[in-house]
């Protein structure tokens, strides 16, 4: 049975034991500092990642920025709905070292975006 992370053991009475470790002496933890609304830096690595609602509020930015044009083609956008954030310099799949600035982003069609994938 897998227990959840608060979890008490059934056999021992503790939320630490069956291979389960404790929250602060795990050295994948990352330490995530608000910057903003919805807006996080990683204190070590620099990192910025942005919530769905910040996302689309940069989106919206940068739409306005490029003048309404793809910053891949440079074609005119002509529906809202294909319009993604696309991210200059990507960080592989799962978007695990993904940084979210706002010189990192800019907006690119659906198409265009998944024909440059991840590299």
């Amino acid at each position: 049975m897998k227990l959840r992370q608060g979890e008490l053991c059934p056999i021992h009475r503790q939320r630490f034991c069956c291979g389960r470790t404790s929250r602060n002496s795990a050295k994948h933890v990352l330490k995530w500092i608000t910057i903003g609304s919805g807006i996080k830096k990683h204190a070590e690595t620099g990192l910025i990642r942005r919530s769905p609602a910040a996302m689309r509020r940069l989106l919206t930015e940068k739409v306005l920025e490029q003048k309404n044009c793809c910053g891949i083609c440079h074609e005119p956008f002509t529906d809202a709905r294909e319009i993604v954030a696309d991210h200059i310099q990507s960080r592989g799949m799962n978007g695990f070292k993904r940084n979210d600035d706002e010189s990192n982003i800019q907006a690119a069609h659906v198409s265009c975006n998944n024909r440059k994938g991840s590299s």
